[in-house]
């Protein structure tokens, strides 16, 4: 749109209407746009127009600033709506120019940044125990089963409802549990991986799983037992299993601390089992050597448990 250049006679002298402002911009930010332009000589002021179709401005400017002034921001737009903009100069003379080029652009709401969280807040492993208790802040665990133990399952739950995470490489729900996870006989590790919503931040959780070796008790010889787990099956032949552990001093007492040990003993009436948890801690008088009888089976078909 365009309009009449005037011109004013003062003391004889004839002041023409400036020159149009150029190089009018716009971009758009949350509910604002941003406008500058290039000046011109000879400008007392610079009046900004609005309109939300094409060439159609209104007869008032949404503001007049110095001529020495080459931006406004127009702020309390709708975001998603069109805006058209352009300016005019006007002289000592009052005289205004042509308007500018037009210039039009749409406002938009802000985009949250991507979350960069990639813990979890809980994790859980068939009901097992982990070592130490689950924090979103600790990555590595250990934990220990019997040898009946063949297969795990694992739940993690993210932080953060927009990460992604995976079992042993393999997606899994937020909350769900696993696939089945199969534990050989000693060390099997479990790996978590969360991605967070950036797609770049990553968090590694591991489980180290130690399934016991399976051993048979017999009446010769004890069954030395060390930091792994064990699962001791005691026949119904044999009454004097024993198994020995490593001792140090604690004043004049003796300790032991136990991995997890489970006994199974056959008796008439059937396996008799018992459970001993890893990090159990055994203190004894300071003769003790280390060693532990296992259940006995009597002639009644009952179980004693005699002290170490």
């Amino acid at each position: 749109a365009t309009s009449n250049v005037a011109k004013l006679t003062v003391n004889g002298a004839v002041i023409s209407a400036p020159l149009a402002p150029t190089g009018l911009t716009a971009i758009a930010g949350n509910g604002q746009i941003a406008l500058t332009w290039n000046g011109v000589s000879d400008t007392v002021a610079n009046s900004v127009y609005k309109g939300t179709a094409s060439g159609t401005y209104g007869l008032t400017p949404v503001v007049t600033v110095s001529g020495a002034t080459y931006s406004y921001t127009a702020t309390g737009l709708t975001n998603g709506v069109t805006y058209y903009f352009a300016v005019k100069a006007s002289n000592v003379g009052g005289n205004s120019s042509n308007y500018s080029n037009e210039v039009s652009a749409t406002p938009i709401a802000a985009t949250p940044s991507a979350s960069s969280n990639a813990n979890l807040s809980s994790m859980a492993v068939s009901g097992i125990t982990l070592s130490p208790s689950f924090d979103p802040g600790t990555f590595s665990y250990t934990a220990s089963v019997a040898n009946g133990v063949t297969l795990v399952i694992v739940t993690p739950t993210v932080s953060d409802s927009n990460a992604k995470v995976k079992v042993n490489g393999t997606a899994v729900t937020s909350g769900q549990a696993s696939g089945a996870i199969n534990l050989n006989v000693g060390n099997t590790q479990i790996t978590v991986v969360v991605t967070a919503q950036d797609g770049k931040t990553m968090q590694t959780y591991t489980v180290n799983m130690s399934r016991a070796e399976a051993i048979t008790a017999s009446s010769t010889a004890p069954i030395q037992v060390t930091t792994k787990p064990v699962s001791i099956t005691v026949p119904a032949s044999v009454t004097n299993a024993e198994i020995v552990v490593a001792t140090t001093m604690a004043g004049s007492s003796k300790e032991a601390m136990l991995p997890l040990v489970e006994v199974q003993a056959a008796t008439t009436l059937g396996n008799v089992s018992i459970m001993i948890p890893d990090g159990t801690k055994i203190t004894a008088p300071g003769n003790w050597d280390g060693t532990i009888k296992l259940p006995q089976v009597l002639s009644n078909s009952s179980v004693t448990i005699n002290n170490g």
